[in-house]
């Protein structure tokens, strides 16, 4: 290589190793400033490139702002003839290629101790590097997964800075290159050199990206499609077939098998995304930070696993539901067992020390009714029973051959037969039907606020809670035990998860597909499995090529009996063990005090509802009476 020197003060430039290599140039160390980093082109830069590079470097193209989240061109470097050759930049220390982040299984060796905090945590650092970009005039252009770095510390930093289109001295220098899967509906398509790009359509791939990472890898417009014909995401994308939105359905389109809901994280995040892939005025990169941060301080443990933190509106841990369908250990690689001794004994005779409310008094409706004293008599019903008599006195006295009395009998009876109004009719009708619904909500409430029942139920529930503490030992056990027998399956397992589908070049899996694939939770050889068969677009030919290439890979593992199980796997079920005790110690805990506001309420909602339901018959016994005249 020729010798290079700095554009800026004229001295050589000394290279080191090289560490990275892509397809425009190499990334290598400075040999006389390990700070920096230098990048050099495998051919000759265009002469817009070359400028670009220079207003980029000079003192005056780049502030400090712009330096703390992006991998910014520091110095240019040029041979002797002062050609432009690549350039300087800050070394970016300990930092992963976000993708490592999105699914659970490059979660587990590149960030083994990341929970949902650091995720939400990295998002919002994400967006506030794009803010960044955009506030000095420029847009990042080819957003993609590999453009950003995290830190174990979770700060992001923005790197191929030399791709972005910059706006330096009243010239603007184009991004010509761009990823599909990121890239808007209007730019589909479209060519991008020479394209002019606005921050609107960088922020449809920050929506993209923070997706990825709140959604464990999923792709938001990798879904489920029906009767489409072949589908691609980019098809996807520039149909806007959101998988995860509220048109999916209406799109025939519905998201995968083993995703999480939109609302997931509430409906304010859930109204970004929309509006990112819905709308062409896109949230700015502020506005996803100050959401992303907002979500972040209402993420609360949960009691089964302390590895999980979700947000406090929700009633249940979305990462346990999720868990448990998929059977994907999503965080917590890396678990404490710190859960010591429980006394059972002492939470149970707590528990039972609770005295248990009295039986269920009779409802009103189980004995007999007594009309209450100031109740009206049933003036119309004797009325019937005497215009009845008086016409029966009449037919008695037609059978004598005493017309005239039959006669003055008869019309008797029709001064004497209660006559009512069809207003009045419905008015005895409404009243008992508002009479029968007043007592169904009553006794509804009762049975649910003042009967016994609730009480026995959750002691029922903490009896079986009971055993299943006890029988944490043994459970413990079984699943060593499972272990050991499932010791050769565990290791081809493991194996076979050493080869990434989006790092292998498998014919006809693309990056497309491949993104597709992690949609569905297929990432490695492990994964693949008769579930490929019911993915849109991999057919028969795709379908074998996958069951090849798992195939090839498979037949070079060799169990080894000797070896012992994965320390992994057993730090993994004395993880879930020890939750489980928590667990269950917790609702033992917590059982005792529950009972005791049952209790308590069950007594309170007696001596409240009594009066009330007691009313209610009456009033729809009264009405039935009533109701016996229409």
């Amino acid at each position: 290589m020729k010798p290079l020197f700095s554009v800026n003060d004229g001295k050589p430039i000394a290279l080191g190793e090289e560490v990275a290599r892509g397809g425009e140039g190499a990334i290598f160390r400075v040999s006389t400033d390990s700070a920096l980093l230098a990048k050099i082109y495998l051919k000759d830069p265009t002469t817009e490139k070359a400028d670009k590079v220079r207003a980029m470097a000079a003192p005056s193209g780049s502030t400090d702002a712009l330096r703390k989240v992006v991998a910014w061109p520091l110095d240019a470097l040029a041979d002797g003839q002062r050609t432009i050759r690549g350039f300087n930049m800050s070394r970016v220390a300990a930092r992963s290629d976000t993708h490592t982040l999105y699914s659970p299984k490059s979660r587990a060796s590149s960030f083994p101790e990341a929970d949902f905090r650091f995720l939400v945590h990295v998002a919002a650092n994400m967006a506030r590097a794009f803010a960044v970009v955009h506030s000095e005039g420029h847009v990042v252009g080819d957003v993609n997964h590999a453009q950003a770095l995290v830190g174990k510390d979770g700060r992001v930093v923005l790197i191929d800075a030399d791709s972005f289109q910059v706006r330096l001295n009243g010239r603007v220098f184009p991004c010509d290159v761009g990823t599909p899967l990121f890239t808007p509906p209007e730019l589909q398509d479209r060519p991008f050199r020479g394209l002019a790009r606005t921050p609107n359509h960088d922020l449809f791939g920050l929506a993209v990206l923070i997706f990825h990472l709140l959604f464990m890898g999923r792709h938001p417009f990798a879904g489920v499609w029906s009767n489409l014909g072949e589908m691609t995401i980019e098809r996807a994308i520039k149909d806007g077939r959101f998988a995860y939105g509220a048109r999916a359905t209406s799109l025939n389109t519905k998201r995968p098998p083993g995703t999480l809901e939109l609302n997931t994280f509430g409906t304010g995040i859930a109204s970004l995304f929309e509006a990112a892939f819905s709308n062409d005025a896109r949230p700015s990169a502020l506005t996803w930070s100050y959401a992303l941060d907002a979500l972040g301080k209402t993420l609360r443990q949960c009691t089964v696993s302390s590895a999980h933190f979700y947000p406090s509106p929700s009633l249940h841990c979305p990462w346990c539901a999720l868990e448990k369908v998929t059977g994907t250990r999503l965080f917590g690689t890396r678990i404490t067992i710190g859960a010591g001794p429980v006394d059972v004994g002492s939470l149970w005779r707590a528990v039972e020390s609770v005295p248990r409310p009295a039986n269920d008094p009779a409802l009103p409706s189980e004995v007999p009714w007594v009309p209450p004293p100031n109740a009206p008599s049933e003036i119309s019903r004797s009325r019937q029973v005497i215009s009845g008599v008086l016409v029966l006195l009449g037919f008695a006295a037609f059978a004598q051959s005493v017309p005239l009395l039959g006669m003055a009998l008869m019309v008797a009876a029709l001064f004497v037969w209660p006559r009512l109004s069809a207003a009045r009719k419905a008015e005895i009708a409404t009243r008992r039907a508002n009479a029968a619904a007043q007592w169904k909500m009553l006794l509804a409430k009762w049975k649910a606020e003042a009967s016994v029942a609730a009480f026995d139920r959750l002691k029922s529930d903490l009896v079986s809670t009971r055993a299943k503490l006890l029988d944490v030992p043994a459970e413990k056990s079984r699943r060593m035990a499972k272990l050991q027998q499932e010791r050769e399956q565990h290791q081809r397992s493991r194996y076979l998860d050493r080869f990434r589908i989006d790092r292998s070049k498998i014919p006809g899996i693309g990056a497309g597909r491949t993104a597709i694939l992690a949609s569905f939770g297929v990432e490695t050889a492990d994964d693949i499995d008769r579930r490929i068969e019911a993915i849109s677009g991999f057919g028969p030919t795709l379908c074998a090529t996958l069951y090849a290439w798992r195939t090839m890979h498979e037949g070079n593992f060799r169990f080894n009996p000797s070896e012992p199980i994965d320390p992994a796997e057993v730090r993994r079920v004395e993880g879930d063990v020890t939750a489980l005790q928590g667990a269950y110690s917790a609702a033992l805990r917590e059982g005792a005090a529950h009972l005791i506001r049952i209790a308590d309420d069950t007594k309170l909602a007696r001596a409240r509802l009594s009066p009330l339901l007691a009313a209610a018959w009456n009033e729809l016994k009264l009405a039935e009476r009533e109701g016996r005249q229409l």
